[in-house]
């Protein structure tokens, strides 16, 4: 006779590999180039950034700059609207990257739920099914 925790790891295994089957896996591997290729040029974006010093000048020198010196001024204001510019960029890309992966967990979400709902109606009916044996059971012993 197998033992109870068997049983229920039995059960947890079943209803994990029926939610598994149930998953668009076709979607979901549809989809899974274009999310890597989005943070992959995402990631690039902010590497790029880090690796120039997100920007034309360093702060250093510009915290350096004197005031009357308009030049170097500009040039730091120049520096600063191309930093503010590719910063936009990258949360544009960051926010599609990340409604991507919204819109595919959700997707996956929805059908756990439908496993879960499906599991529920299976144990109800196995329960009945157990209750009507062990009725039928006792009234053949009875009789």
């Amino acid at each position: 006779m197998r033992s109870v925790p068997y049983a229920s790891a039995m059960a947890v295994g079943t209803l994990l590999t029926t939610v598994l089957q149930n998953v668009p896996w076709s979607d979901v591997v549809a989809n899974a180039p274009a999310i890597a290729d989005g943070a992959k040029k995402l990631w690039g974006k902010v590497a790029r950034g880090r690796q120039t010093g997100e920007g034309g000048t360093s702060p250093a020198a510009a915290a350096e700059a004197p005031v009357h010196d308009i030049p170097a001024l500009q040039a730091r204001i120049q520096s600063l609207q191309a930093d503010v510019s590719r910063l936009e960029e990258e949360m544009a890309a960051s926010s599609s990257l990340l409604k991507a992966l919204a819109e595919q967990n959700a997707v996956l979400i929805e059908r756990i739920e439908q496993g879960r709902r499906r599991m529920n109606a299976i144990s109800w009916v196995a329960a009945l099914a157990l209750c009507a044996a062990a009725g039928g059971w006792a009234w053949a012993w009875a009789h």
